[in-house]
């Protein structure tokens, strides 16, 4: 609120500067609205902003998405927990995050973010005569008499009533009906009917509530009368909805068992691991199928572990073991593959012939024809084992050196101290790290990131890298570990110092706790040493690392905390990266950081077109965000007046000359708080009217001046901004001395957005703005407050495809008074923009029949 506050302190401190200037303005080619798009809806901009027109409109725009990056968070229920996120492709016309459905693992069952909440189910139509059976064949693709088992479930999840209720009142009522009761077989019916009713989701809870009245009523009277037998009999009615066609809640997890272990996904479906099979899901179509070990080749039901290769092919980790799953059936691998059999605790591919598994304590590599763990180094000339084992492991190699040549002996048969330059020696795998692994990822060079309960660590060809601990040598004899964690706890905590303790006791497996002079020991330094539980290649310099003390990025070699502040000791649960944006999963809500993209407009438009045929407007601005520093445009701006004649004193021709204006603005914007962005531009103007001065005069008719502009942006809800701005502050120009320099077209804008429709295919926004010239100030209130030009507009997306527009321009002092109209057609990032000023009375409307095309760019 603050950063708000200032923001507004300072346009009204500029304000009242640009006030105190009285005269009449020159360059009014500065007021021009440039872009299309806004020439369209009544040129209203100034709250909108979100092209590279937003240089000249408000550069406020420029620190707001889409012109900069933005965290969105989306909270989840009170009640909700996420383990978990995939993405599916969807249909929608969009560039960004927009593009991809989010699904996830909420409170161990499958969900759908919609926008606003995570749905578990969806519904569906079930028509007059249809049943559930085939409500559910159709949903799930399962036979006939294996839908069939769905039915009650589905039920009970669309009723308020349990059946159990219903025979209960039965035989609260039955046992009580006269046998001689002429319509008793009517009563037993009825019960049936609201059997049939509760499976077609038909029950009337407040007819229920009715015929429970009346049982009760019934239950009081000896013997019962046949008037209040009669209205349970013919009552039965009133509990039974008349209604066809309704909605049926299905859960997306309808057919899945109770424990949901992994998800993966592709561009189509969801692939589903659980502890009893492996399970295919289609959104588009909601159908689903289903794979066991005891009509497939899974090697057991309980998946723990699945990785998307390439299109469709799925590598699938069970608790005994790996194999293929092509988008039709499970394939083993050959016997003679050594495939892992044991617990499959992470996968990670390039390709088919490049991929990793881990298990509980081993590391292996697929090659597409075998599967190792271990790699085959041959030794260089002059290299000896010691020094490529010391170099392949790290700083592993460094600390325990002769454990790890014990390690490498064990692994390899003959006497290590034999081998010679050129041959080859096995090199395990699971020497380069220590912990279970439980996340592994490959970037676009194919180094593996490797995530463990005990931080995360690096491998390329040439060997691992780890990271999260340092090496601490111990200088005196008769040090203990405890001694040696007291070095790094700078305020002598003691249950800090017994922490870490223990962690150095654990991490580098010392029997005692006592240590030798010389003697090296890891350290843990850092988040980067604490439990992975995400971790995700952005490209091949930059990842994201979750850990169990918040989000660590590197980048070109080094490592920072996550930009988004509030990920820096929160714990996230998965991290994916698609198309250059980003989703973040915690517990408690999902955020989605969507990226900026750079963008260039252009516009080209014949001005005046009533007046002249070779006057002509036009404009280019380019947007480039930043990482860091916000982001920075560019724009020029050019109003050709045409050719011109130049005559003396006496009026005598002197030639010709073409005169033209021309600015160049720098802009700057950035985000001031969650709600609220702003900007400043600088603007250089060459005004050149004139090759010479008019007679005795001085000068050469050209002037030059310097502008400033500042705005804020603010975003009031989900669905109203609001925005301000004040430009073209700065000296007057002067053209021929500074006696007759005129001041710059000072404006102050104050305008506003609300999204009437905001839906993936329809989108309507209103637009209103008022304009204020900052010059001339002094007339009495009513005048001042009639030089405000309003300016109204609307504008209607489809699909993002095409869009249409119109506005109203009302300025009563100046006299004009015109409509707009505009239209847009858009192909992913490229838009091509048109608007129109239909004629009119030229009294009112000095800018009729001006056309203006322009097109914006992103990339």
């Amino acid at each position: 609120m603050k950063l708000y506050k200032w923001s507004i302190l300072m346009i009204l401190a500029l304000t009242a500067v640009a006030g105190a200037q009285v005269s009449q303005t020159a360059v009014q080619f500065l007021l021009i609205a440039p872009g299309a798009r806004a020439g369209g809806m009544g040129e209203t901009f100034v709250a909108v902003s979100d092209d590279a027109t937003a240089v000249h409109w408000n550069p406020a725009g420029l620190g707001r998405y889409p012109l900069s990056g933005a965290w969105l968070d989306f909270k989840a229920g009170d009640q909700d927990t996420l383990s978990s996120i995939v993405l599916v492709k969807n249909n929608m016309p969009e560039v960004n995050f927009r593009q991809y459905d989010i699904w996830g693992l909420v409170n161990g069952e499958l969900a759908r973010w919609d926008g606003q909440s995570w749905s578990t189910g969806t519904t569906r139509v079930l028509k007059e005569g249809g049943s559930l059976g085939t409500l559910i064949e159709r949903y799930t693709g399962l036979s006939e008499a294996g839908a069939e088992g769905y039915v009650d479930k589905i039920a009970r999840a669309n009723n308020d009533l349990a059946p159990e209720t219903i025979d209960s009142l039965k035989n609260i009522i039955m046992p009580s009906v006269p046998p001689d009761y002429v319509y008793k077989e009517e009563i037993e019916y009825g019960f049936e009917k609201l059997h049939t009713a509760w499976l077609r989701m038909r029950i009337n809870m407040g007819g229920i509530r009715d015929l429970e009245a009346d049982i009760s009523q019934a239950l009081t009277e000896n013997p019962i009368s046949n008037e209040t037998l009669d209205r349970i009999a013919f009552g039965f009615d009133r509990a039974i909805a008349p209604k066809s066609g309704q909605g049926v809640w299905i859960p997306y997890n309808l057919i899945l068992p109770d424990t949901i272990t992994c998800l993966e996904s592709d561009n189509d479906y969801i692939y589903v691991g659980t502890g009893a099979g492996f399970y295919r899901f289609e959104p588009e179509k909601l159908r689903w199928a289903s794979f066991n070990a005891e009509t497939d080749s899974l090697p057991s039901n309980r998946i723990t572990s699945i990785k998307k290769v390439g299109k469709r092919l799925m590598f699938i980790g069970t608790d005994k073991g790996i194999v293929k799953f092509t988008g039709a059936k499970v394939q083993l691998f050959d016997s003679d593959s050594d495939a892992p059999d044991g617990i499959i605790t992470a996968i990670a591919a390039v390709n088919e012939r490049d991929v990793w598994a881990a298990t509980e304590n081993n590391l292996y590599h697929y090659d597409g024809i075998s599967w190792q763990d271990f790699k085959n180094d041959e030794l260089s000339i002059g290299e000896t084992l010691s020094v490529t084992a010391l170099k392949f492991y790290g700083i592993y190699g460094q600390v325990r050196p002769d454990r790890i040549m014990a390690e490498i002996a064990g692994f390899n048969a003959g006497d290590l101290d034999s081998i010679q330059t050129g041959q080859q020696v096995k090199l395990p795998f699971n020497l380069g790290y220590k912990g279970r692994i439980n996340r592994l990822a490959i970037d676009e060079k194919g180094n593996l990131w490797i995530g463990t309960t005990s931080g995360i660590v690096y491998y390329n060809n040439e060997g691992f890298k780890q990271f999260g601990y340092k090496i601490h040598e111990v200088a005196e004899e008769g040090k203990t570990v405890g001694d040696v964690a007291v070095q790094f706890i700078p305020d002598r905590e003691q249950t800090k110092i017994e922490m870490l303790s223990a962690l150095i006791m654990d991490y580098n497996d010392l029997e005692s706790e006592y240590l030798s002079a010389g003697d090296k020991v890891l350290v843990y330094a850092n988040a980067l040493g604490s439990e992975i539980t995400a971790v995700e290649p952005i490209s091949a310099n930059r990842a994201l690392i979750a850990t169990s003390f918040g989000v660590v990025e590197f980048d070109q070699g080094d490592w920072s905390r996550l930009q988004k502040s509030d990920f820096s000791d929160e714990e996230i649960v998965d991290i994916h990266e698609r198309d250059n944006e980003l989703w973040m999963a915690a517990p408690g809500r999902l955020s989605v950081y969507s990226s900026a993209k750079r963008n260039i407009t252009f516009m080209h438009s014949n001005y005046l077109v009533e007046l002249a045929d070779d006057l002509y407007y036009d404009y280019f601005s380019f947007v480039n965000p930043t990482k860091e520093w916000g982001t920075f445009g560019l724009g020029v701006t050019f109003l050709s007046y045409g050719k011109q004649e130049r005559t003396g004193e006496l009026n005598q021709p002197l030639g010709t000359f073409y005169s033209y204006d021309l600015a160049f603005t720098l802009s700057y914007g950035t985000k001031l708080s969650d709600d609220i962005s702003g900007g400043l531009s600088i603007r250089y103007i060459n005004s050149h009217l004139a090759v010479l001065g008019a007679g005795q005069e001085k000068g050469k008719g050209t002037g030059y001046s310097l502008a400033v502009d500042a705005g804020v942006l603010y975003d009031l809800s989900r669905r109203l901004t609001l925005g301000a701005t004040v430009t073209n502050l700065g000296p007057d120009i002067a053209y021929i001395d500074a006696d007759q320099a005129d001041p710059l077209p000072r404006k102050l804008a104050v305008g506003f957005t609300y999204k009437i429709v905001d839906s993936a295919f329809n989108k309507l926004i209103a637009l209103g703005e008022g304009d204020k010239i900052l010059v001339g100030l002094g007339d009495d209130i009513q005048t001042e407050i009639e030089e405000i030009i309003p300016h109204i507009g609307l504008e209607y997306w489809y699909s993002n495809y095409v869009a249409l527009r119109t506005g109203y321009v009302y300025d009563k002092i100046g006299v004009q008074r015109y409509f707009t109209l505009g239209a847009s057609l858009q192909y992913t990032n490229y838009r091509f923009d048109f608007s129109y000023i239909p004629s009119s009375d030229q009294a009112f409307n000095r800018l009729g029949n001006t056309m203006r095309f322009s097109m914006n760019v992103g990339f």
